[in-house]
């Protein structure tokens, strides 16, 4: 019973994820990072099949769109610890779905995603009481104004890197 495995691939497409997904329904820590051809249905199945995910690592998965936070916030309840670096085509419209639904969420890492603005900032200021990191590192389009809203509503926040 597999719990935790590292498939950083740029070679690796959804067909392969969802294998894995079928397979490895155990899983609490998957690291995708730099798989850059899975797309929100290979997300799809990992959060269909792997509910007792704990810890998910995307970093530079270029192709994930916000339907795919909302499918993994509603099936993976569970989840702390969310990697999106660099996942540019996620908005605002993704992070108010992730933060609506998955209440566990504790580290949110979205730096260098340019669509996301203090609307999101606003939904995470107003749904993500249990966070603790957040890091904005490259998101331009957040201004301080967004950062205080976080900071003054998140009283767990304990680390919000940003500039």
């Amino acid at each position: 019973h597999l719990k935790s495995l590292e498939l950083g691939c740029n070679s690796l497409t959804d067909d392969d994820v969802r294998n894995v997904a079928l397979q490895c329904t155990n899983l609490e820590i998957l690291d995708l990072g730099k798989c850059y051809y899975i797309t929100n249905i290979g997300i799809q199945c990992i959060a269909e099949n792997c509910k007792q995910l704990k810890i998910l690592r995307l970093v530079s998965c270029k192709s994930l769109r916000d339907s795919a936070l909302k499918t993994l916030a509603i099936n993976c309840k569970n989840l702390d610890t969310l990697i999106l670096r660099f996942c540019h085509m996620i908005t605002d419209l993704g992070i108010m779905c992730l933060v609506q639904y998955c209440k566990t969420l504790k580290r949110l890492d979205i730096s260098g995603i340019p669509n996301v603005t203090n609307m999101g900032m606003s939904s995470v200021a107003k749904h993500a009481g249990n966070l603790m990191v957040l890091n904005i590192l490259g998101c331009e389009k957040i201004t301080e104004e967004g950062i205080l809203s976080v900071r003054n509503s998140c009283k767990k926040l304990t680390n919000l890197p940003h500039t």
